[in-house]
């Protein structure tokens, strides 16, 4: 017990350990969320180094699952090869840019208490569904040529 509060005596008379703890923490949180969403899974298939330069929408809210709520952090793209999948940088940490073919998405409908949703299945459930709303949905079928539908 005495060590436990000699180290929060550390801890907060000494800023730089109270900022180090928190990156830890932030990486660890980062990691944890991206094992949790099925993302790390994801990205062992379908990670991407190229950026779309087109058809961008950045800020996108989404969902993972009915429980993991993720405002407006991530960036969707429209490719001729498939949908493009990546998040802002604070978050990016365990979560790389992925490019998924048009052919592993499908898609559902989900009615929503207030908006109704579009649920993403990727891969033979790789990861847990990914949710967005209508009007992303809307803007991907406009940009993927037809290759998107719900």
């Amino acid at each position: 017990m005495q060590r436990l509060i000699e180290w929060q005596n550390v801890l907060l008379h000494n800023p730089i350990y109270f900022g180090i703890l928190g990156v830890v923490m932030w990486c660890f949180v980062l990691i944890t969320i991206s094992r949790i969403t099925g993302w790390s899974r994801l990205a062992e298939k379908y990670q991407t180094r190229a950026k779309p330069e087109s058809n961008v929408m950045r800020a996108v809210k989404a969902r993972w699952g009915s429980v993991m709520i993720s405002g407006n952090i991530y960036t969707i793209a429209c490719t001729n090869e498939g949908m493009y999948l990546g998040v802002l940088f604070p978050f990016r940490l365990g979560h790389p840019p992925l490019l998924i073919p048009w052919h592993d998405i499908k898609t559902s409908r989900i009615s929503g208490l207030l908006l109704p949703r579009i649920q993403l299945e990727f891969a033979n459930g790789m990861s847990r569904p990914f949710q967005i709303y209508e009007n992303t949905a809307k803007r991907i079928k406009e940009c993927s040529n037809g290759k998107f539908s719900y």
